[in-house]
């Protein structure tokens, strides 16, 4: 999808949205603000955002241009809403409903084994080893089901797999062979070919994968009462000097590690924070603090009374423009949802 299409859909609320608009105003939201993301999936996946997967502040970022939206849509900053341990067992999920159980939240592949009926375990026992590339002995060509075994382990290493680490469960036996082995390490979606191969006859997603994307632009309204704002005078002379004598004492340490180079956990701890503000602050510099916001910092900004913060992006010498920072999911309204004036 194009930059052109992701700025139209983010305009698209001008059309036929002027009266929820209004309705949001009136309960003090303010708008268009725009968030763009790889996985706008994850932003409302449960109706909410998930202050959990907000890895750089307290809540996904937004911002009042619709083409810079765009650009993070296309992938400007990489999805890091959810780490990736690597695990593919994880990768791969399948409807409650397809299996006939209860329950909305998506069941892994190989956990639904154990909700198949007998038929079609007996189908998939039958397949699993029959599994292989056109050229068996070669290993190569396309995948395809042989009428004889045919996978790349031999027949005994198969069946110790099934029965000593994978507890008669030949979908997990299949990535356990497939791909822990290093054979799909490369593109480990051909996982699903393959247990497809095998009899698995339910619609398989890979939403939970990390190469999946969903990009888009959410058009949304905040509510920002008390937001801090950056460019404020306020932040050198009375924010920055409070925050450095509450963290005065604080022993908080970086992670090892980070989801990039913006990561919250990763990049500054709240005494580091507070001291590379005022640097940049002395200076005149926009900051680049604000893109990387320690929760111990935000919680001084709850209790400083603030409820979010306003920054000017365009930090590297892009194009200038205002940035939100909610602190709560209440504050945030999509302008496609219906507005309910009792919430």
């Amino acid at each position: 999808m194009g930059s052109s299409k992701l700025v139209k859909g983010a305009l698209s609320f001008l059309r036929g949205g002027e009266d929820e608009a209004a309705k949001l105003k009136e309960l003090g939201f303010q708008w268009p603000w725009y968030h763009g993301s790889v996985r706008s999936d994850r932003v409302v996946e449960k109706g909410a955002i998930d202050p959990r997967r907000a890895t750089s502040g307290p809540m996904p970022f937004f911002t009042d241009d619709p083409a810079m939206a765009s650009s993070y849509a296309l992938g400007k900053k990489p999805d890091t809403s959810l780490p990736d341990d690597g695990s593919v067992s994880k990768y791969f999920h399948v409807s409650p409903k397809d299996l006939g159980v209860s329950g909305r939240s998506p069941i892994p592949v190989e956990q639904s084994w154990h909700f198949l009926p007998p038929e079609v375990k007996a189908d998939i026992l039958a397949k699993a080893k029959r599994v292989g590339y056109s050229n068996p002995d070669t290993a190569e060509g396309p995948l395809m089901l042989h009428g004889r075994p045919a996978s790349i382990a031999p027949e005994d290493h198969f069946d110790y797999i099934m029965q000593r680490e994978e507890r008669g469960n030949p979908l997990a036996a299949l990535r356990n062979i497939w791909n822990d082995s290093g054979e799909t390490i490369d593109d480990p979606s051909r996982m699903m070919e393959i247990w497809k191969l095998a009899g698995y006859p339910h619609r398989i997603t890979d939403a939970a994968a990390p190469w999946y994307e969903a990009r888009g632009v959410l058009p949304a309204a905040l509510r920002l009462r008390n937001p801090l704002r950056t460019d404020s005078d306020d932040v050198a002379r009375s924010v920055l000097p409070f925050l450095e004598k509450e963290f005065r004492r604080d022993r908080s340490r970086l992670a090892p590690y980070g989801v990039d180079m913006w990561d919250k956990n990763s990049r500054y701890t709240p005494r580091d924070w507070v001291a590379q503000a005022k640097e940049d602050y002395a200076k005149g510099d926009n900051s680049y603090v604000w893109t990387s916001i320690p929760d111990k910092v935000t919680d001084q900004f709850k209790r400083m009374g603030y409820d979010s913060i306003i920054d000017t992006g365009g930090k590297g010498g892009g194009t200038e423009h205002r940035v939100a920072i909610p602190f709560w999911p209440e504050q945030v309204r999509s302008l496609f949802a219906k507005v309910n004036p009792e919430k």
